[in-house]
């Protein structure tokens, strides 16, 4: 609570508790506690929109009630759009908890499918490493320990020539002799 509308509400219990009867706000109190200025409270007074009275030394005390102002609904159409929006807000808790039972079968589903992924990507670097041992071990029964680093230097060999082909022109008569 804004420290403002806590020294005023403070303000208001003192004058209660001195004074007697209702609580009937200045209209810088109210201005406060409404959050406008004292202008438009004043205006609101003057529209009907806040009911007031003058005191007994003529300053504008504001009823501070809980009952609508004068034009507003009668609290029986207050209750039936309240019923309304009851019954809306039933209807759409049903509508968000269909969407969140369908979205949490999703997300275990996807949970599921990550898991078997990672499954399948630990047998598959299982097989790379048995795999790269067994070349391993021919490599050094025939010999050739070196058979890697050949494989690696003939890939090199062959980037190089990728790369050549795609710096020439695709047609000869462009070629610059």
């Amino acid at each position: 609570m804004p420290p403002e509308v806590e020294a005023t509400l403070l303000s208001v219990w003192r004058r209660l508790l001195k004074e007697g009867g209702g609580p009937a706000l200045t209209l810088a109190e109210a201005a406060t506690l409404l959050g406008t200025s004292v202008d438009s409270v004043r205006r609101r007074v003057k529209a009907g929109q806040i009911r007031a009275f003058h005191d007994e030394r003529g300053r504008v005390r504001i009823v501070a009630t809980l009952e609508p102002p004068p034009g507003e609904p009668a609290h029986e159409a207050i209750e039936v759009r309240e019923v309304a929006n009851v019954h809306r807000l039933r209807e759409e808790l049903k509508t968000l908890r269909l969407e969140l039972d369908t979205l949490l079968a999703e997300r275990h589903e996807l949970a599921r499918e990550l898991e078997d992924t990672r499954e399948a990507l630990r047998r598959s670097k299982d097989e790379i490493a048995a795999m790269w041992r067994i070349l391993s071990a021919r490599s050094r029964v025939n010999g050739r320990g070196r058979g890697a680093e050949g494989d690696r230097s003939r890939i090199l060999w062959q980037i190089s020539q990728a790369r050549n082909l795609a710096r020439r022109p695709k047609w000869p008569w462009l070629r610059a002799s």
